[in-house]
């Protein structure tokens, strides 16, 4: 074992030790920015980062999202700054041709955040964004999703049934059809 190769190992666990403790601070200093100075570039740096998103100004590997990038959602989603969120007073989008990768629609006239949303997050900024609290205060959104139609789920289910026949070196013989889903009047 060489120094060299402990140095490596220890700088990489300071690192990882401090992106843990540092996430949450780091969104209540890119939330302040944006309701006090209406900046958005922190923010759309955050974005662009956790999600592994190419910007004009930022050095990223493309794709490589990191574990922030659902908290991070999930925050900007109760400020009412996701597509969807109730009351959506903007949204963003990512392109990497603007300079921090992110670009925003805020309806209010004015870029802020919620309020609320921060001083949650500064009561949170001592733990984790993996930690109970965190995902109690900031949970994943509800989404409805659109039923498939008969067709689609009729291609899904046959996929399916190729790949299990061919995962498991077996052959399947006849065929499932799906069919619309009746409805009874009481």
């Amino acid at each position: 074992m060489t120094t060299s190769n402990m140095k490596t190992i220890n700088n990489f666990l300071d690192a990882a030790r401090n992106s843990e403790y540092e996430a949450v601070k780091a969104l209540v200093a890119a939330a302040e920015i944006m309701r006090d100075d209406g900046q958005t570039g922190p923010m759309s740096k955050m974005l662009s980062v956790v999600n592994g998103k190419l910007a004009k100004r930022l050095k990223i590997r493309e794709k490589a999202k990191l574990h922030y990038a659902t908290p991070l959602r999930n925050v900007l989603y109760a400020a009412g700054l996701v597509m969807d969120s109730d009351p959506a007073l903007g949204d963003y989008h990512f392109d990497k041709s603007s300079d921090f990768g992110v670009v925003w629609h805020i309806r209010s006239g004015e870029t802020t955040f919620d309020l609320e949303v921060i001083n949650t997050l500064k009561v949170l900024a001592a733990g984790l964004v993996t930690s109970k609290e965190f995902k109690d205060a900031f949970p994943n959104p509800t989404v409805d999703k659109p039923l498939k139609s008969v067709e689609a789920c009729q291609k899904a289910l046959d996929k399916f049934m190729q790949k299990l026949a061919a995962d498991n070196g077996v052959q399947i013989t006849g065929r499932v059809v799906v069919t619309a889903q009746l409805m009874i009047a009481a």
